[in-house]
């Protein structure tokens, strides 16, 4: 009893997420937070340590528990560290309370009094809920003006209202990438530019390759090309961009690839709810806003994300340089082929039931928040870098 009572008084709660932790612990194995104010190892005793060393093994052994088939795709995408898909963080905070001061400090990060130094990036898993808001603002302004045309007849709501409907989910996806990247390097402006010129350039570029691309029927071999060539378009958008802003971090990329990648989305299903609703009317608009929106997770934004996160992870492998010969680096072909692969898939003849749809969905945010991982642990190389300047900004 009194060895129980011992054991318990060598606990205590991780800040970042309430789970209970070894005292002698300095990264919680839970979240993976790293603690701010780590016990001193003079200060440790040798069961302290013990006991902290087998829940970490733990902790580390639940994530790899995962095995088989993301196991395997986790050592093929070249990350090292165990599976670790925390599944949770992209909704824990969702449904909490949040003040209008906590969502004005995430859209004012990335300018230059707001961008923290390297060594204060937080190196725990991201825990997004602004891109819920920013969902359902969207949502209500999209109600509303679904009143004003049925209701009223206003027929001059119909554009705002496709513009409401296509906007909203590609948007709201962007602002969760502007939430995951731990760095906070990139500003809203940047962000909001990349959205519309990346878009718009992406989109021109793309219709610019299918000039010399001939795809008639939508067989499996015509779904793989139109991978191909959007993902390419998309791609020499997201290269510009990345070299422009010299943000070669994988987090970094991701956002960035997903921006564009959410210009490009929104710009498209407003063409496509524009000419459903041109040619079969009102109720086929609303059917084909709906399948877009609920959709679009799987599409283009997580696609191009994976491609930022391909360039930034091929720009490390090619000593830190973004040059165009890194689209030859194994590093980044390996990664860019999968967004091509889970495009073509998508708009194969193959990609004809919910099941398919859940399962393609899946696939790629596994994907996604592997990246995540690989972002985080470069985090943590960085943060362990003892010859970093702590002066040196995220950028």
């Amino acid at each position: 009893m009194e060895k129980e009572t011992s054991s318990s008084q060598q606990m205590h709660i991780c800040p970042n997420c309430g789970q209970s932790i070894p005292k002698a612990a300095i990264k919680c194995m839970h979240c993976k937070a790293w603690l701010k104010n780590p016990q001193p190892s003079s200060l440790r005793n040798e069961e302290d340590v013990v006991q902290a060393n087998e829940q970490e093994k733990e902790g580390t052994a639940k994530t790899v528990s995962g095995g088989g088939f993301v196991a395997r795709l986790n050592d093929y995408m070249g990350n090292t560290s165990p599976v670790d898909l925390n599944w949770k963080s992209l909704f824990t905070d969702v449904f909490k309370s949040h003040t209008t001061a906590e969502a004005e400090e995430i859209f004012i990060s990335g300018t230059p009094t707001t961008t923290p130094l390297l060594k204060d990036v937080s190196r725990s898993w991201p825990h997004p809920w602004l891109y819920s808001r920013v969902l359902l603002m969207f949502s209500i302004a999209f109600f509303l003006l679904k009143i004003c045309c049925e209701v009223f007849k206003n027929e001059n709501a119909i554009f705002g209202l496709i513009f409401v409907g296509a906007f909203a989910v590609p948007i709201s996806i962007m602002i969760l990438f502007v939430e995951v990247n731990a760095f906070r390097n990139i500003s809203i402006y940047k962000v909001l530019k990349m959205f519309f010129i990346g878009g718009c350039a992406s989109l021109t570029l793309t219709l610019l390759l299918y000039e010399f691309v001939d795809v008639e029927e939508l067989d499996f071999t015509a779904a793989i090309t139109i991978g191909v060539v959007e993902e390419i378009g998309k791609g020499a958008i997201i290269y510009y961009f990345l070299k422009q802003l010299n943000h070669k971090y994988i987090l970094c990329g991701m956002l960035i690839g997903a921006t564009i990648g959410a210009g490009f989305s929104a710009l498209e299903s407003a063409g496509y709810v524009l000419s459903s609703g041109a040619a079969e009317g009102w109720d086929d608009l609303l059917a084909t806003m709906f399948v877009r929106g609920v959709t679009a997770p799987a599409g283009h934004e997580t696609w191009s994300a994976i491609v930022g996160a391909a360039l930034a992870i091929g720009a490390k492998a090619n000593g830190n340089q973004l040059s165009i010969n890194v689209v030859t680096n194994k590093a980044f072909l390996r990664l860019a082929v999968l967004p091509i692969v889970l495009h073509g898939l998508w708009d194969s003849p193959l990609n004809q039931s919910l099941l398919t749809v859940v399962g393609l969905t899946i696939l790629v945010w596994v994907i996604v928040l592997i990246l995540v991982n690989m972002g985080l642990s470069e985090v943590e190389e960085l943060g362990a870098n003892e010859n970093m300047p702590d002066s040196q900004p995220a950028s």
